[in-house]
Order: structure tokens, then C-alpha cells, then sequence
């Protein structure tokens, strides 16, 4: 029962990032409300990437998981508003938005969105080693070493999982969530474009 909710939630993500593509080429006035929707997808896939991630027993004994976000505060209000009503596992996601790169150990979840340049690569290596999830908005992010970075194809967002990073923070991603992910190929930058059905 709880395989089929999870498809089911992975495969109403699918059917909005379609919903996307036809917004985008829409074109015109229509442009900039696709970006809203666009904005509200991403927000969508993080919530779900926190809840498709095996977290280790000290995140898990927290009382909320915090999802940092650096290079855009607008994007880090709108995101409070998104999952203040979604808890996940009974846990509430605190959204801050990160004034600096350093400060990215102090969360669970970091997404870097329109940062300056070099703030990934700082990202990267406080958190090495880490049981931090790392997400960016550079379809780069992922190969550079960042665990999942945001693409668009056609118009629609898709997700790169860059699965040896995952394995070295010591973090695990469900395989439901992985067969819609390309997968990046860490050491060679080759990636496996998985389906998105």
C-alpha cells in the first residue's frame, strides 16, 4: 500500500512538470506565470526528495527538518508557505533562507538557487561527508558533485541524482524516486536518463 502511495505521489509530480512544458510554450503572457509554476514544482520535488531520502537516526530524532536555501530569500518565504502544512513523518520543515554558504551544516537540506558564483563549490566542501542532502538549480550541480540539481527539457523540470554523493554523505535515496532521475555517472559525467512517466 505505502509502494503504491509513493508512485503514486512521484507520478502526480510527473503530470505537473508536464503541465509545465505546455506553459512554457505557451509563450507571452503566459510566461511569467509559468515560472510560478515552475517555482511551485521545485518546491514540490523537495518536499518529496526529504520524503524519499533515508535519513540517518540523529535527523531523525529532530524535531524538524531544515531545508536551507541561499541566492534567493524570495523563493525561501514562498517555500515557508508551501510545507507549513505539510509535515512529513510527523516532523515540520523549517525553511531559512541562508545569508552564506557557510551556513549550510546547519541543515539537512541545502538548495542553491541563483548564489554567486563559487558559493556551490563552498557548499560542496562544508558539507562533505556530511549526511546533508544537496540540491541545485545548475543542471552543473550534479556533476561538480552536489547530489541532485534541477534540468529542464522541453520545457519540463526533471531532477539529476548524482548517486556516488549520495552514497558518501551516507544518505540513501528510495529506488522509487531514483527510476525518474537521470543519473549522473560521478567520475565520468556520463549520465542514464531514466523515464519520467
Amino acid at each position: 500500500m505505502a509502494f503504491l502511495i509513493a508512485r503514486r505521489s512521484i507520478r502526480r509530480l510527473a503530470s505537473v512538470a508536464a503541465l509545465l512544458g505546455l506553459l512554457i510554450s505557451a509563450g507571452g503572457a503566459d510566461l511569467a506565470r509559468a515560472e510560478g509554476v515552475r517555482d511551485n514544482v521545485k518546491a514540490a520535488y523537495l518536499y518529496n526528495f526529504a520524503r524519499f531520502c533515508e535519513w540517518p537516526d540523529a535527523v531523525k530524532a529532530k524535531p524538524a527538518l531544515t531545508v536551507g536555501v541561499l541566492g534567493d530569500r524570495q523563493f525561501a518565504e514562498e517555500l515557508v508557505d508551501q510545507l507549513k502544512d505539510r509535515p512529513l513523518d510527523g516532523k515540520m520543515l523549517k525553511v531559512v533562507a541562508l545569508s552564506s554558504p557557510e551556513d549550510a551544516p546547519t541543515c539537512d537540506i541545502v538548495y542553491v538557487r541563483g548564489a554567486r558564483r563559487g558559493d556551490a563549490a563552498t557548499i560542496l566542501k562544508t558539507t562533505a561527508g556530511m549526511p546533508i542532502l544537496t540540491v541545485g538549480d545548475a543542471d552543473t550541480f550534479s556533476r561538480a558533485g552536489g547530489m541532485i540539481s534541477f534540468m529542464e527539457s522541453n520545457g519540463v523540470v526533471r531532477f539529476a541524482v548524482n548517486t556516488a554523493s549520495v552514497q558518501k554523505s551516507g544518505l540513501k535515496i528510495s529506488s522509487q524516486m531514483l527510476q525518474y532521475a537521470i543519473i549522473i555517472n560521478e567520475h565520468s559525467g556520463a549520465d542514464r536518463r531514466a523515464r519520467l512517466a
